[in-house]
């Protein structure tokens, strides 16, 4: 196939295309645009096709009615450099930002949130094939809060169609009381990542100090 390493930042620079925050369906949509990679690799063993996902994905682009300036290129590179991440996204990104090639733990963290339509251990036994054991990216309980929090707003939605806004209350606030939740553990979950990168790096140090000592 061909594959490459895929750095975050090309993923990036596929899902900047979307108006608004970026999403984890928007990095989805970096992921699959990025180029071949061991991604595409394995989803297309598992039976997923990456071409139909990637337009199952692809964020609508406000067309672009103005002339090309200049100016106008700056004014479009700085929206996209103001361009904001979700919680959710931001976190993914800061834990893969030093990998060579992000393709392989971007992929299993967006099985495990239920984003991509193949589960983290069909991903992880097809991962096992070629001696590979990536680690998983998200905490564990962000998946279940992500479904939690779809039911929720697909509550609430259905209560207002029908017009029962007190019913449409009470589902906006156990929506935003396990959205609080979700943001809680990705807080604790990023600090704690941080403390253990720092020891590692601390200990590299200190091996590299006792080397040069003899």
């Amino acid at each position: 196939m061909g594959e490459q390493a895929v750095p975050i930042d090309l993923v990036l620079h596929h899902a900047y295309r979307a108006a608004g925050p970026i999403t984890l369906a928007h990095l989805a949509f970096g992921l699959l645009t990025a180029g071949p990679s061991v991604a595409l690799r394995v989803l297309s063993e598992l039976g997923a096709d990456p071409a139909a996902l990637a337009e199952q994905f692809r964020p609508p682009v406000p067309p672009d009615t103005g002339p090309f300036t200049p100016e106008s290129f700056m004014r479009a590179l700085e929206e996209r450099n103001r361009t904001e991440l979700t919680p959710e996204a931001q976190a993914l990104v800061d834990r893969v930002r030093e990998e060579r090639d992000c393709a392989p733990s971007l992929l299993l963290a967006l099985a495990e949130a239920g984003v991509l339509p193949v589960s983290p251990d069909e991903v992880r036994s097809e991962f096992g094939k070629w001696g590979v054991e990536p680690e998983p990216v998200f905490p564990p309980g962000i998946g279940k809060l992500n479904a939690l929090i779809g039911h929720y707003r697909k509550l609430k939605e259905a209560a207002v169609d029908a017009e029962r806004y007190e019913q449409a209350s009470a589902h906006r606030a156990r929506e935003k009381a396990a959205m609080r939740r979700r943001a809680e553990l990705l807080t604790e979950w990023a600090g704690e990542a941080e403390l253990v990168a720092m020891v590692e790096e601390i200990e590299s140090l200190r091996a590299t100090v006792r080397r040069l000592r003899g």
